[in-house]
C-alpha cells in the first residue's frame, strides 16, 4: 500500500496543457489485471496511479471486465478522478473536473495456449522458421506432419483427428518452386477436415511457396477458414517471419476475445489496436536496448507462462512457454521431476512433501502468495529451475555460441512474484546462476507493470514512453559486475573503486568465487572503476580496465565472480552448502 501511494498525484497538482492527453493502460493476465493511469504533471507526463485486481476470466465471473472495472476503481479511490460513469462505462473523452481519459489501451496475456499442428517439408528449414514464428504467441504444438515423419496416412490422420488441433500451419518450399511432396501432406490435412464437423474443424495458416497457393486455396478453402499470408522462407537462405507472426497474433487475439467473456468488450472500448502483452514487451525491450546501445533481456514470469525478449538495435528474440509459469505449469515438475532437486535452496527442515504441497496448492491457486519465508524459499527455488529450462531451451533454439547468454548492457524484470518479491536479492540470483551473464550490467525491475503500456504507447504517443520511463517508473535494483576468466581459489580477481556523490570513496579487492553486494542506494550515482586482474574479463577484455557511470537501487552492486560456467560440485552436501552460502552472500 506504501508503494501505492508513492503513484498518487493529487488532480489539482495536474498542470495539462491543452494538448496534453491523458491515458489509462490495463494489462489483462490469466492471475491479475493491472491498470496504469498516465498524465501531464509540470510539463511531463509521468505515471499517476496503478490499480491491480485478480482477473475474473475464470469461475465465478468469467467476465473479464469486471476485474478491470475493480482495477479502475482502485484508480478512482487513489487519485479522486472519476474514471467509470454510474453504468461502469469509461468516460472518454476527459472533461473538465478530473473526470474519464482521452484514451484506452489494452494488452492481453490471458486465456488457454492455442494447439498447434505443424505440417511442413525439412524440419531444419521451413518447419524451423514457422516454429520461430510460433514462439511468439501463446500456443502449444500437438503435433509435426513432415518429411522426416514415418507414420502411414492413416496413422497422421488419427493423430490430427485424436490431438484436435485449432490451428495448423503450413509451410514448405521456396517461391518460385513447385514442391508435389508437400501437397501430399496437404492432401492428408483436407482428408482429415473432412471428416471432423465443420465446427471442430481448425483454422489453416499456409505461410510457404507463393507457387502452391492457388492448389492450397483448391484443397482446403472450401473445407475452413484458410488464411495465406508471405512465405517464412522464400529463399533457403533467408527468413521472413513478419507476415506470419502478424497473422498469428491477429488469430490469438481473436480466439481470446472470442473465448473470454469481456475481452471484446475491452477492445472495443480501447482507442488503440490490441495487442498482446508479449508483443508489447518486445517493442520495449528493443527501445531500450536502443537507449543503452546494447543487448536487452526481458524476462516476464506469469502463473501460466514465462516470456523472454533477447533484443539489440537491429534484431528482436521472442519466446513464449507456455509450459513454464509459477501456477498451472509447476504440475509439470511433479511428473517430470525429483522434488529433492530443489531442496538445495530451502532451509533445512523443508522435506520434499512442502515442495509437494506448495506446488498442488499453487496449481489450484495461482493468483495466492507465498505468506511464510519457507514458502518464499520454496518458490523462487522452483523459480531459479524453469529459469534454467528456458536458458537451455532458448540457447538451443537461438543458437547462442558455446550455448552461453551473449553480453547484455540491460536485465528487465517482470511479473508479480519476480518484480514484487520481498526479497529481490534471491531473485537476482536465481536469474544469475540460471543464464549466467557475463559482463556488465543494470538490472531494472516493473514493479509497477508499465512496460506492456509503454510497448503499446510507443507507436501511438512516442512522448508519453520516453517521460514516463525517464522519471523513474522502473524500480532500479542496481548493478551486476561479473568477472570471468582462470583464476586460483583466493586469488584477488578484480579491484573495484567507487568514488560516490554522497558516501565517498569505497574501494574493494574481489577474490576468486566471492559474490559480493556493495551498497549504493537508490539515486545515488558513482564512478565506478573496475581493474581487473591479467587473465579476468569484465566484459571489455581480458586484463582490460574500464571507468563509468553507473547509479544506485534497491539492492546495490553486486558483484560476482564465481566463474563462468557456475562452479557446482557434484557431492550433493557439498553442492547444498555452497549454494547456501551464495544465498547468504545476497542478502547479507
Amino acid at each position: 500500500m506504501i508503494q501505492e501511494q508513492k503513484l498518487v498525484v493529487e488532480e489539482q497538482d495536474l498542470k495539462k496543457p491543452e494538448e496534453a492527453q491523458s491515458y489509462l493502460m490495463a494489462d489483462v493476465g490469466n492471475s491479475n489485471t493491472r491498470v496504469t493511469l498516465y498524465d501531464m504533471v509540470e510539463g511531463s507526463y509521468r505515471l499517476l496511479a496503478r490499480g491491480i485486481a485478480m482477473s475474473t476470466i475464470d469461475f465465478p465471473w468469467y467476465d473479464a471486465k469486471y476485474g478491470l472495472d475493480q482495477a479502475i476503481q482502485q484508480i478512482t479511490m487513489a487519485t479522486g478522478r472519476v474514471l467509470l460513469d454510474g453504468h461502469g462505462h469509461l468516460v472518454q473523452p476527459a472533461k473538465a473536473g478530473g473526470i474519464g481519459v482521452d484514451h484506452f489501451g489494452a494488452v492481453v496475456s490471458a486465456g488457454d495456449p492455442i494447439k498447434v499442428l505443424i505440417v511442413g517439408l525439412l524440419t531444419e528449414v521451413s518447419i524451423a522458421s514457422l516454429r520461430r514464428a510460433l514462439e511468439t504467441i501463446y500456443a502449444v504444438e500437438v503435433d509435426c506432419l513432415s518429411l522426416d515423419d514415418t507414420r502411414d496416412r492413416v496413422a497422421q490422420v488419427e493423430s490430427i483427428l485424436y490431438q484436435r488441433p485449432e490451428l495448423i500451419l503450413l509451410t514448405g518450399g521456396t517461391d518460385g518452386g513447385a514442391d508435389r511432396r508437400l501437397m501430399k501432406l496437404v492432401y492428408t490435412v483436407s482428408i482429415a477436415l473432412s471428416i471432423l464437423d465443420e465446427s471442430q474443424r481448425p483454422m489453416v495458416v499456409f505461410a510457404g511457396n507463393v507457387e502452391l497457393q492457388p492448389q492450397i486455396k483448391e484443397t482446403l478453402g472450401t473445407l475452413t477458414t484458410l488464411i495465406i499470408t508471405g512465405n517464412v522462407r522464400p529463399e533457403f537462405d533467408r527468413e521472413n517471419l513478419d507476415a506470419a507472426i502478424g497473422a498469428l497474433a491477429d488469430i490469438y487475439l481473436n480466439k481470446v476475445c472470442y473465448e473470454i467473456s469481456g475481452l471484446a468488450t475491452i477492445r472495443a472500448m480501447s482507442s488503440m489496436p490490441l495487442k498482446t502483452t508479449a508483443h508489447s514487451l518486445a517493442g520495449i525491450t528493443e527501445y531500450l536496448a536502443a537507449v543503452v546501445q546494447g543487448r536487452a533481456l526481458c524476462l516476464d514470469v506469469g502463473s501460466r507462462q514465462i516470456t523472454i525478449a533477447l533484443t539489440d538495435q537491429d534484431r528482436v528474440n521472442l519466446l513464449i512457454r507456455g509450459d513454464l509459469g509459477l501456477g498451472r505449469p509447476l504440475g509439470s515438475l511433479l511428473l517430470d521431476g525429483d522434488p529433492s532437486t530443489y531442496l538445495d535452496w530451502t532451509f533445512p527442515d523443508t522435506t520434499e512433501q512442502d515442495i509437494r504441497d506448495f506446488i498442488n496448492s499453487r496449481v489450484l491457486r495461482p493468483s495466492t502468495l507465498p505468506f511464510t519465508e519457507d514458502a518464499l524459499r520454496i518458490e523462487q527455488s522452483l523459480l531459479r529451475q524453469m529459469l534454467i529450462q528456458l536458458k537451455d531451451d532458448v540457447a538451443a533454439r537461438w543458437k547462442w555460441p558455446g550455448e552461453q547468454t551473449p553480453p547484455i548492457r540491460l536485465l528487465l524484470l517482470r511479473g508479480g512474484s519476480v518484480a514484487n518479491s520481498v526479497q529481490p536479492q534471491p531473485v537476482l540470483l536465481a536469474v544469475l546462476d540460471a543464464f549466467q551473464p557475463a559482463g556488465v550490467f543494470r538490472v531494472a525491475a516493473d514493479g509497477y507493470s508499465v512496460l506492456s503500456a509503454m510497448g503499446l504507447l510507443a507507436a501511438e504517443n512516442p512522448t508519453v514512453t520516453v517521460q514516463v520511463l525517464g522519471e523513474g517508473a522502473l524500480e532500479e535494483w542496481g548493478w551486476v559486475v561479473v568477472a570471468s576468466g582462470r583464476s586460483r581459489p583466493g586469488d584477488i580477481v578484480l579491484q573495484v573503486q567507487l568514488e560516490t556523490r554522497n558516501l565517498g570513496t569505497l574501494e574493494v579487492e574481489v577474490p576468486a568465487g566471492a559474490l559480493e553486494v556493495l551498497t549504493l542506494p537508490a539515486g545515488e550515482v558513482a564512478v565506478m572503476i573496475l581493474t581487473p586482474a591479467e587473465k579476468i574479463d569484465v566484459g571489455f577484455g581480458r586484463g582490460v580496465s574500464k571507468k563509468m557511470r553507473i547509479s544506485g537501487g534497491s539492492i546495490g552492486l553486486v558483484i560476482d565472480a564465481r566463474g563462468r560456467p557456475l562452479p557446482i560440485p557434484s557431492d550433493a552436501e557439498a553442492r547444498r552448502n555452497l549454494r547456501q552460502r551464495w544465498l547468504r552472500d545476497i542478502t547479507r
